[in-house]
């Protein structure tokens, strides 16, 4: 009988679903196992190297902070014996005492010295090197001339050094102290090594830090961030380690990453000799660091691993038994969330649904969270740094300095004798008018007011083609002081004298206050000429002919040379508008207007004014060719602003008006961080003036002047960006034209900002111009230029920064132009040891003599520039 079809047992589909299940879930567990497994391992291990990395880090540190700290105290040892060895009363002094053998003379004055300028130890000694005090009061009358430091001192009239002194390690430096070109005698003066000194290297290194001195009876510890036991329990610890303290001690080795046990816990040690004047170690320099500490961090991440592998399992189970498809819809949303976060889109709301997709979710909505209450905080404080009020003019004293600079003397005779009719106000405020006139020209021509004296403006040119930037000024201001302010005001050329040579600047103090002095043989050449000269011509002296006499005969310029009447010497003068065919220059027109108060020039323009009841100017930034900086107040805008009042003459000429306006056009649409925005173009009571945004920080020709050449990872950093920015501005169709340190703003957290995108005036061939060096050939030889001249003056600026000087140098347009042509220039890394060959091959490339030679666009340098490791 055949059989029946049995049917299916119940729950038969329910098993194999379960069987199902169940191979899932071991699949998905075992890859968790293997995956948080490897993950645990890795994290063991790499935990391990991570902690040992980062306390060899701290060691190196802890030891380079010690060496720079030693060394800024030789430095301020060194500065503190100039005052010793340079006060003749001082050591006068002092030698009379030493003969008297007058201690307690000796001793007050050191101490009064002492008390003054903070360091901890002095001692006198006479010829011999015997001490005849010393501000421990012990030790007088002992022979030091054995000593590492006296006896350098002795032997080549200064050295420097660690000091042990009465049990006590000092940074010491002996020098020698002089009377009238005779030597009589030798003081040391020193800052201890103390606890002080170790706490400050703990402090920026991180590690502990102890000294020792060496004795008779072995190492001593001189001072230490660690308690007196722990210290004393590392001594024995590192003599345990065998012939480590003899090598860096006795030999002057240095001792790397030493492994020590302390209290049970594995800690690394650096040791470092500590070097009298001659060389030999007088003790040791430890930086400790714990090993267990740093790896305690890296504990709780493993932690982590096993506790998120056991959520991923049971996440696994979920999912093995129905839950995935439920998951997977979640989880795509909370990644698409990720990704927008990723792009920097931190306002998307971020899903947040049961199970693990959903703590996913809260972990990024909160992240997200952070990052917006971030930004926005960064923002509020940016826009209230703004608000801060400018630094005061105040008077500092500035640090003596001799160069060779070019002067222009300026006599405004028409107020050498005001007359009693005059109102005196009127008076005063056209005076302040001509030193505006005067400041803005010089400013134009990287020049610098140093005084005004009575009727008199003195101004200073110094560094690259300094004379012929002073002549230009020079015929820029004797055009514009000689042309009339109205209808009614009478011609008065000022009187105005030149020359070169070398200054001495700096302050000098009565009162209470210190004032800034010039001397030198130039200034009494100027009065000499001033003596001479007759308003309405340029006099100037025989060191200036020197310099520009090949181009005023190139020029084909008329100069008279005369024989002065009060002095022999020979002078020369040129009229102004002969000095303006030389050197490009014309008279600075500030209004059109041929009735006084009928409108405001340039010149009235200053803090505390406010233009077109628009603008409030609070303070002045500069002046450049184009007009005058301010920063100032937008009452339309309710918000701050850098104003520069443009110069008529920029904006009459009908092909430089147009091709202003497009460029200011183009501006306004540029919204880029690396790029500082334009907000108006406009004119206000007959002044044109472009309106950007206000940021404060200082230009790159700044930081620059101050630090010489910018090192490698911070050069290549700021070059980035200004890359970034040319790039922004050229996918606009705009190039910049005139791209220099000048114009190059650095805020305060290191963001870089390129100013005036394509406010440039052409170049005029034979016309000034201030900054050669970071122009393309091109632009040099008078032919207009495309994007690629941007890349020559990126290459330029990015060459000086890691170099400290211009790829082509010269005292003239015409030697640049000429040193471009015929030479290369030097290899930045022939200056720069570690300058990668990537980013000088793509400098030199921006170099190139002719612009197909350079980059084709702003992205091929961006993807260059990326393509550069530091």
């Amino acid at each position: 009988m055949a059989r029946r079809p049995s049917n299916p047992a119940k729950g038969q589909s329910g098993g194999s679903s379960l069987g199902f299940g169940l191979i899932l879930f071991g699949l998905i567990a075992l890859l968790i196992l293997l995956v948080a497994g490897s993950a645990y391992v890795v994290t063991l291990k790499e935990g391990r190297s991570a902690a040992v990395r980062s306390v060899a880090e701290d060691l190196g540190g802890t030891q380079a902070v010690q060496t720079a700290l030693q060394q800024q105290r030789y430095e301020r040892l060194f500065i503190t014996s100039k005052l010793f060895a340079t006060d003749q009363l001082l050591t006068s002094y002092l030698a009379e005492a030493a003969q008297a053998r007058d201690e307690d003379t000796m001793l007050d004055t050191v101490e009064e010295y002492q008390n003054q300028l903070g360091f901890d130890l002095a001692i006198i000694l006479d010829r011999n090197g015997i001490a005849l005090t010393s501000t421990d009061r012990r030790g007088q009358g002992s022979d030091m001339s054995s000593n590492p430091l006296v006896a350098v001192a002795l032997e080549e009239s200064k050295s420097s050094g660690v000091l042990q002194h009465n049990g006590q390690l000092y940074h010491a430096l002996c020098v020698p102290l002089v009377r009238q070109f005779e030597l009589v005698g030798y003081i040391v003066i020193a800052y201890a090594v103390n606890s002080g000194l170790a706490q400050q290297v703990k402090r920026t290194g991180r590690a502990e830090t102890t000294f020792l001195a060496a004795t008779g009876t072995g190492p001593e510890v001189a001072a230490s961030t660690l308690g007196e036991s722990a210290a004393q329990t590392l001594v024995m610890a590192l003599r345990s380690r065998g012939d480590v303290l003899n090598r860096v001690i006795s030999r002057g080795e240095t001792a790397n990453e030493v492994e020590l046990e302390l209290g049970g816990t594995p800690w690394r040690a650096s040791l470092a000799p500590l070097r009298d004047a001659a060389g030999g170690s007088v003790g040791a320099v430890v930086a400790l660091a714990s090993l267990e500490q740093e790896l305690a961090s890296y504990g709780a991440i493993r932690w982590m691993l096993l506790v998120a592998s056991a959520a991923s399992l049971v996440a696994g189970a979920l999912l093995a038994f129905g839950l995935s498809g439920r998951m997977r819809k979640p989880m795509r949303a909370v990644a698409d969330a990720a990704e927008q976060g990723a792009l920097g889109n931190y306002e998307i709301a971020v899903p947040t649904p049961p199970g693990d997709a959903g703590r996913v979710g809260r972990a990024l909505r909160d992240v997200f969270a952070l990052v917006r209450e971030r930004q926005a905080a960064e923002f509020v404080t940016s826009r209230i740094a703004r608000l801060l009020p400018e630094p005061a003019r105040s008077v500092t004293r500035t640090k003596p300095a001799a160069a060779e600079a070019a002067l222009v003397a300026i006599d405004l005779r028409r107020f050498a004798n005001p007359k009693i009719g005059y109102d005196p106000e009127e008076n005063l405020n056209r005076f302040a008018r001509d030193i505006q006139r005067i400041s803005a020209s010089a400013g134009s021509q990287k020049g610098k007011v140093q005084n005004v004296f009575g009727h008199r403006v003195l101004v200073s040119f110094e560094g690259e083609n300094h004379a012929f930037r002073a002549l230009t000024a020079a015929a820029e201001i004797l055009l514009t002081l000689s042309e009339r302010e109205n209808v009614f005001d009478e011609p008065n050329p000022p009187v105005v004298a030149m020359t070169v040579g070398n200054l001495v600047t700096g302050s000098v103090t009565w009162g209470s206050q210190p004032s800034p002095a010039v001397a030198g043989l130039p200034l009494q050449i100027l009065e000499s000429l001033l003596r001479e000269a007759e308003p309405g011509a340029i006099y100037f002296s025989r060191p200036v002919w020197d310099v520009l006499g090949r181009t005023f005969t190139d020029a084909g310029a008329e100069v008279k040379a005369q024989r002065g009447i009060l002095s022999p010497q020979p002078l020369y003068l040129i009229s102004g508008e002969a000095a303006g065919k030389v050197t490009g220059a014309q008279a600075m027109s500030e209004t059109t207007t041929g009735f006084a108060g009928e409108g405001r020039s340039l010149s009235d323009m200053r803090p505390g004014v406010t233009l077109g009841s628009r603008f409030d100017i609070l303070a002045e930034l500069g002046a450049g060719r184009m007009g005058i900086v301010f920063k100032a107040q937008d009452r339309d805008a309710m918000d701050l602003v850098t104003l520069k009042l443009l110069r008529p003459e920029v904006v009459q000429d009908t092909s430089q008006f147009e091709r202003l306006k497009r460029a200011v056009a183009k501006a306004r649409t540029i919204r880029h961080p690396n790029v500082l925005g334009v907000n108006d173009f406009g004119e206000a009571e007959r002044i044109p003036y472009i309106a950007t945004e206000f940021a404060r920080g200082m230009t790159l020709a700044f930081m620059l002047e101050q630090a010489k050449q910018l090192p490698l990872v911070a050069g290549v950093r700021l070059a980035r960006q200004m890359a970034w920015g040319l790039a922004a501005a050229h996918g606009q169709q705009l190039m910049h034209g005139s791209l220099k340190p000048e114009n190059i703003l650095v805020e305060g957290g290191g963001t870089v900002k390129l100013l005036d995108f394509g406010l440039t005036v052409p170049v005029r061939v034979g016309a000034a111009v201030p900054s050669p060096g970071f122009l393309a050939p091109e632009q040099l030889e008078g032919h207009e230029p495309d994007s690629r001249a941007d890349f020559y003056s990126w290459g330029a600026v990015v060459y000086c920064m890691l170099t400290g000087q211009l790829p082509f140098a010269g005292s003239s347009v015409d030697e640049i132009r000429n040193a471009i042509v015929t030479q290369d220039p030097q290899p930045i890394s022939a200056q720069v040891g570690d300058c990668p060959p990537a980013l000088e091959e793509l400098v030199l490339k921006c170099l190139g003599k002719k612009p197909e030679q350079r980059f084709e666009s702003a992205d091929a340098l961006v993807e260059a520039l990326d393509r550069v490791v530091v």
